[in-house]
């Protein structure tokens, strides 16, 4: 997933979900920022699916995961297609996010869900 691709979406998703349309029905995996809590200011959280519009319409009006309804969405960090197993993915990128932001801050896959 180059960067512009995931500007795009970041801009888009500043303005309304029901104006963005460039996924369909595909997999992938996105990695969102979410409002913090007591013990951290933002928690990391790595999710796939194959329709990337829904789920994140989802999450952001708070029906989505459950830890996603009791953290705030606060931006996407990434997005990436997947060609082949979304949920291997899902579980190779919570791992990328821990290494980098520490097991505390992150949530998603089998290794941390909530």
């Amino acid at each position: 997933m180059n960067a512009y691709f995931v500007l795009f979406i970041q801009q888009k998703m500043k303005h309304s979900i029901s104006t963005f349309h460039p996924l369909t029905i595909c997999p992938c995996v996105y990695t969102l920022k979410l409002q913090g809590d007591d013990a951290v200011d933002y928690y990391v959280y790595v999710g796939s699916c194959y329709n990337l519009n829904q789920r994140l319409a989802q999450h952001i009006s708070g029906v989505g995961a459950r830890f996603t309804r009791e953290h705030r969405f606060i931006e996407i960090m990434h997005v990436m297609l997947v060609d082949g197993d979304a949920i291997a993915a899902e579980n190779a990128r919570t791992l990328e996010m821990i290494a980098e932001y520490g097991s505390e801050r992150v949530r998603g896959g089998k290794y941390l869900s909530s």
